[in-house]
């Protein structure tokens, strides 16, 4: 494409001062695999087995697939209703081995010897109760289950199966993850800066499968990127990749309308309806948890909260999920109400577990390290409508808009499904939201960012100039990952061991 003025004085895009089209996405993946994978290798040995959150429920997940318990089973334990798998012996006590649930002291080189030492069983898997994760997919817990075997069939004990389990589920994200990097058409320096946070990396380094969903969403968001005119399948291969995602997180299921786009162009209905034959799959998946493994939440007998629509005062002991759906009908204007009512009360808690609040959210990253990614998010985005390459798709308002409300209702979803599942029932306030529940969200906010058109030269810039602007743009992420390989392992030693 010719330059606006002769002499080659200005340039298209901002890629670094380079004049080499693919140095730009080559750096950023080598840099991604490098920083990312040093520092997740680090937390992978530096956190104690379990000290993720979830974590024990996600490693018999896994484990479970290795005696090929895929829907897991339902069982009564006291007068409790719970869920769980079948799994190793020796893999269930040594996932929790290190886990320390009342934190009443530190780990010792002696705990992690005597967590080391335990043994394969010989006998037949044992019941471990994983009410929670039981339910999804497990097709992302692959990495961790082929860890864990290619542990045993190289001579490790049970502990040291589960640290390699964590090597490949980290192995498993950052190949996710370069591929994202590497075929987005723009917002790479924002897919960078989410797969570089100190959460992400955190979650990737442990069989917790969110740091897979996460690596998921951000290679369909760079599929999108890419001009449905010249890359047509790209678009349904994104809604496979969201389906997948969706038949363990069902609250982000709306995502998969961005395959829909571009909103203005002919045969949009036929896309739309295209893209919802895509949630097939995870309305199925539902379906047979629902009836095989799902369980409401137990908790002390409590009386409905004031939406009740009920008679006053009626008491229930669990989270019943169809009477939280009866005062959502009752109260339409609470499925917004609600959700935004707990963003604005607990902003600044949910800021902080987007960016890092490590283990089971009781190990916070330093503040000024917080701040530091927070403003490196922002950069990040700003780099989105300068930093683009040839083929990406044209951004128009209607498509923005649409992006933009299918974002906004998955965070209501995930808000909603929260509220029937884990809050009492009738409560004006919900409970269970995390901040991380918002990050496979991201990877979809350059779809709605304005970007120039192709005909407009946004990068018209001096070369140097230019490739000042792009090192500011994406300097303070490089920097911060950096940094993260040294602080965020040294804030987890201090914390457990």
């Amino acid at each position: 494409m010719p330059d606006l003025l002769p002499g080659h004085v200005f340039r298209m895009r901002i890629d670094f001062g380079s004049s080499r089209p693919d140095a730009r996405r080559l750096f950023l993946v080598a840099a991604f695999v490098f920083l990312s994978g040093w520092c997740g290798l680090r937390l992978v040995y530096a956190t104690p087995m379990g000290e993720v959150a979830d974590e024990p429920s996600h490693i018999a997940r896994a484990a479970g697939l290795l005696d090929f318990d895929i829907l897991g089973h339902r069982a009564v334990i006291g007068h409790t209703q719970v869920s769980g798998l079948f799994v190793n012996d020796g893999v269930l006590r040594a996932s929790l081995s290190e886990f320390r649930p009342l934190r009443h002291r530190l780990l010792t080189p002696a705990d992690r010897a005597r967590a080391a030492a335990i043994p394969w069983s010989s006998g037949p898997p044992v019941y471990f109760v994983a009410s929670g994760s039981i339910e999804y997919l497990p097709v992302l817990y692959m990495p961790g289950a082929l860890g864990i075997a290619a542990g045993r069939l190289i001579g490790l004990r049970p502990l040291g199966a589960l640290y390699l389990g964590r090597v490949f589920m980290l192995l498993g994200y950052l190949t996710l993850g370069a591929l994202a990097l590497f075929i987005a058409r723009f917002g790479a320096v924002l897919l960078f800066a989410l797969l570089s946070l100190p959460m992400t990396v955190s979650l990737a380094a442990s069989f917790n499968q969110d740091g897979m969903i996460i690596a998921t969403c951000a290679l369909a968001g760079a599929l999108l990127t890419h001009d449905p005119a010249t890359r047509p399948a790209f678009r349904w291969l994104a809604a496979g990749l969201l389906a997948i995602m969706v038949c363990s997180k069902p609250p982000y299921g709306l995502l998969v309308f961005c395959a829909a786009m571009p909103v203005m162009e002919r045969g949009l209905w036929r896309r739309l309806v295209a893209a919802g034959l895509c949630g097939i799959p995870a309305t199925i998946w539902l379906a047979v948890m629902m009836r095989t493994s799902f369980v409401p939440r137990d908790v002390t007998p409590y009386p409905a909260g004031p939406l009740w629509p009920g008679r006053p005062g009626q008491m229930f002991d669990s989270i019943d999920v169809m009477a939280n759906l009866h005062v959502l009908l009752a109260h339409p204007a609470q499925i917004v109400a609600i959700p935004v009512r707990y963003v604005e009360t607990y902003f600044n808690v949910l800021v902080a577990e987007f960016i890092g609040d490590l283990g089971w959210l009781n190990v916070p990253i330093p503040s000024w390290l917080r701040e530091a990614w927070l403003v490196a998010l922002l950069l990040a985005c700003c780099a989105v409508p300068l930093m683009q390459r040839r083929g990406a798709r044209r951004w128009t308002l209607p498509d923005g808009g649409f992006t933009l409300s299918l974002v906004l209702a998955s965070v209501i979803a995930v808000c909603l499904s929260l509220y029937v599942s884990w809050t009492p029932v009738g409560a004006t306030m919900l409970m269970g939201v995390q901040g991380r529940y918002f990050l496979p969200l991201v990877p979809f906010v350059p779809l709605l960012v304005p970007r120039p058109s192709p005909r407009w030269r946004a990068s018209a810039l001096p070369a140097p100039l230019a490739a000042a602007l792009g090192f500011v743009l994406v300097a303070p992420v490089l920097i911060l990952s950096a940094v993260d390989i040294a602080v965020l392992p040294a804030v987890i030693r201090h914390r457990f061991w």
